[in-house]
């Protein structure tokens, strides 16, 4: 069994624990390959080198070595290769992270494949331009708003082609239940427990006392357009943080689950809510 490791550098203690995991997978007979997290490694494009790429192709699982972040963004790469996660915390408590640095001893049950992978949702994100249709994969969320922050747009959201509403915002995110920990959390979102399916939307910063969060069922497909007046009032599409891209006056976006998913490994079975008991502890 061959694990990639990736590391990322600029936290503090990712380094000794990266040799440590190391350490104790040559001890079990495993093999391992460390590629360093960098600000090019990171994203949505991170796996575009060919290094990377061969790395990814090549291994069995991914070791993500860092904070949430870190593991968000491997987790991003690996599914692009259909590679299962494990999320090893080295800094401040995360929701992503299957175990804690002090738990490396159990890395031996990765020999024996004992252990539970856990599939999370994916959000498909579709572009529909005059052109053709571009699409994305979001673990996290998807983000509709305009280029500039602090102005308000109005768009117009459908589901299943019936009208839902025109929200006058900042913008709306559009959260899986693991993203809903994330920004939508931030905006007043809902915390949803990641076993289940389903699509959370949030206005960021709406202009009405009534716009609340919606909770779409899974198979659900939702329809954004903007109904801003003037060909220079475009909306913008954010997938996961990154690929800031404008949608043109009569084009739109489409959002619903994917077939993909992102799988992630753990050894023994994640309580969700001690950890979110501990993590909104530590944010007050």
């Amino acid at each position: 069994m061959k694990i990639l490791i990736m590391p990322n550098l600029k936290l503090q203690n990712a380094a000794e624990c990266a040799r440590r995991v190391i350490s104790i997978l040559l001890e079990e007979g495993l093999t391992p390959a460390v590629d360093t997290v960098t600000a090019d490694a990171l994203g949505p494009t991170g796996a575009e080198t060919g290094r990377l790429i061969d790395l990814f192709q090549a291994c069995d699982i991914v070791a993500a070595i860092g904070g949430d972040g870190t593991i968000f963004h491997c987790a991003v790469d690996a599914v692009r290769y259909n590679k299962p996660i494990l999320g090893i915390n080295s800094g401040r408590l995360g929701f992503l992270a299957q175990m804690e640095a002090g738990d490396l001893s159990l890395l031996s049950n990765l020999k024996t494949k004992n252990y539970i992978i856990s599939a999370r949702m994916l959000l498909e994100v579709k572009v529909h331009r005059r052109g053709g249709d571009e699409v994305r994969y979001a673990l996290n969320d998807v983000v509709l708003s305009r280029s500039h922050l602090g102005r308000i747009i109005d768009m117009e959201v459908s589901c299943d082609s019936s009208v839902v509403g025109v929200y006058r915002a900042d913008g709306i995110i559009f959260s899986t239940p693991t993203g809903s920990t994330a920004y939508s959390l931030s905006a007043g979102g809902p915390i949803i427990d990641p076993g289940l399916e389903c699509i959370v939307m949030t206005p960021t910063c709406p202009h009405s006392l009534n716009n609340r969060s919606v909770v779409f069922a899974p198979l659900k497909t939702i329809e954004v357009r903007s109904t801003m007046p003037g060909k220079h009032e475009k909306l913008f599409v954010v997938v996961d943080g990154a690929n800031l891209e404008p949608v043109d006056q009569g084009e739109s976006v489409t959002i619903g689950k994917s077939q993909k998913v992102s799988r992630f490994i753990s050894f023994q079975e994640q309580d969700f809510y001690q950890t979110l008991k501990e993590k909104l502890r530590s944010r007050g």
